[in-house]
């Protein structure tokens, strides 16, 4: 065999044997990923594409407190009625009256919709004050007639010269809440919220009458607000 020859045989061997050392090690890798639960068949895995759309923006805090309608930051203001000081809430708004004469109103805003307080003023030598609650009771009654005194809450407290009744009671229909003969007239699902004020010259009236969810909010606020009657100075 010529050298040329023999040489082509030995290269062909070395190129068989060198494949099989790459067969064998390819081979061994396989077994070793199989073994460690790797699938090394060819992988349709696809790189995720970005969203069409933009995420949506997150909603702003509070939303749920706005979609009640109100909320209580129990900031107060003075306010002065007559011959009274007193602290209001600040939602409270006031109506604007170019009328001396003419009673003061607040509004008071809630989740069943705006409620309304008005202060009625008389001497104090006319009716007493316990007479007129009872004259309230008596109009804020059931819509068959009976007056609702179960449901009627009272509390009595002293401000200085000042006598101060608090009154609690449902609304009905068909009846006249409130002194005079224009006022509102409750329906089933209202609610008054009252304070008397006996000085020695002069009575007030605060009636607060409106939705019972709005009052039912403003509750504890009213019962503050009622707590800081003064005469003569700022409470």
């Amino acid at each position: 065999m010529s050298p040329a020859l023999l040489r082509c045989v030995v290269l062909a061997f070395s190129c068989a044997a060198c494949n099989a050392t790459s067969d064998r090690r390819e081979n061994g890798q396989d077994n070793t990923l199989l073994a460690r639960g790797v699938d090394t068949r060819a992988s349709t895995y696809k790189d995720p594409q970005p969203p069409r759309t933009s995420p949506r923006a997150p909603e702003a805090a509070g939303s749920a407190e706005d979609a009640e309608g109100a909320s209580i930051s129990a900031k107060t203001r003075n306010e002065t009625i007559s011959d009274l000081h007193v602290r209001v809430p600040v939602e409270w708004g006031r109506r604007p009256s170019s009328d001396p004469s003419e009673r003061p109103s607040f509004v008071i805003p809630g989740p069943g919709g705006d409620a309304e307080l008005t202060v009625y003023s008389f001497p104090a030598e006319g009716e007493e004050g316990e007479a007129a609650f009872q004259r309230w009771r008596a109009q804020f009654s059931r819509a068959e007639g009976t007056p609702d005194g179960g449901a009627t809450r009272v509390q009595t407290m002293v401000r200085g010269p000042l006598k101060v009744t608090l009154v609690d009671m449902p609304g009905a229909t068909g009846a006249q809440a409130l002194p005079d003969s224009s006022a509102r007239r409750p329906g089933p699902q209202d609610r008054l919220l009252g304070a008397i004020v006996e000085g020695d010259h002069q009575r007030h009236f605060f009636a607060a009458v409106g939705p019972a969810p709005t009052l039912a909010l403003w509750e504890q606020a009213f019962a503050d607000f009622a707590a800081t009657f003064a005469v003569g100075s700022s409470p």
